[in-house]
């Protein structure tokens, strides 16, 4: 299906103005679900018009006006192609309430299959040290992005709802709380406020820098990959060794 959209509006002051700056976030993503086919900006009083990507993945386009004026107008076209998906949007809500539920329940397979994963592929009695285990959980983590459809956009739930996964914990707790299991079993830690503590810490840092590596990148960019374990083990290193663990 093709369609077409269209952002019209103005500014009008009761006087001129010398100067103005706008930023616009008007113009459609290219996702799996869509694509840009076109897309015209026209702006009033003529002026040039630069733009960026911002930290959401959005093209922002922003222009500044230094003649005296006292209307400014802005107007878009987009010609989007979307894809049909393969089940019917309605035919979800009759095993959901409604979108966050679905949402939930993605998650939730999200986490299930990340620990099915860790149980199935990563062999923890084959570890001398915590860093090899923690290095194999990033590497599935990293996998999960890669293979795993819609979970580089959801992640576990924290794009939609940090509180997804559990109403009394927000998601990454919950995470590390889990990996905290596996590793105080494995390597005599003592699985207590201290240990999740640290793992909490290092899943928010090596998620963000993760999620900066498959926005460079589809596959992820291997330096800031790199720089995820590498951050992840130095922050680590002190903080189990001090939780009872041995330096990696």
């Amino acid at each position: 299906m093709h369609l077409r959209v269209e952002h019209r509006f103005a500014f009008e002051y009761d006087a001129f103005i010398s100067e103005s700056f706008l930023e616009l976030r008007v113009q459609p993503k290219t996702t799996p679900q869509q694509a840009v086919s076109a897309f015209e900006l026209a702006v009033g009083p003529p002026t040039s018009v630069h733009r960026y990507r911002d930290w959401n993945d959005n093209l922002t386009h922003h222009f500044t006006i230094t003649k005296f004026h006292d209307r400014i107008a802005v107007s878009t076209r987009s010609l989007v192609q979307t894809h049909k998906g393969g089940v019917a949007i309605g035919s979800l809500y009759q095993f959901f309430p409604d979108k966050r539920a679905v949402v939930r329940a993605l998650t939730q397979r999200f986490l299930d299959e990340f620990l099915l994963r860790l149980q199935s592929h990563v062999d923890f009695g084959q570890f001398t040290n915590w860093w090899e285990a923690v290095d194999a959980v990033m590497d599935e983590y990293i996998d999960m992005h890669r293979t795993v459809p819609g979970f580089g956009v959801l992640h576990f739930g924290d794009i939609v709802d940090q509180y997804l996964l559990n109403p009394g914990e927000d998601n990454n707790t919950v995470v590390a709380d889990q990996l905290a299991g596996l590793l105080a079993n494995r390597f005599a830690l003592s699985d207590d406020d201290q240990l999740r503590l640290a793992l909490l810490v290092a899943v928010e840092a090596a998620d963000a820098v993760l999620t900066l590596a498959f926005k460079r990148a589809p596959a992820g960019d291997p330096e800031l990959i790199a720089a995820a374990k590498d951050l992840v083990r130095r922050y680590l290193g002190g903080n189990l060794v001090a939780a009872g663990g041995t330096a990696g």
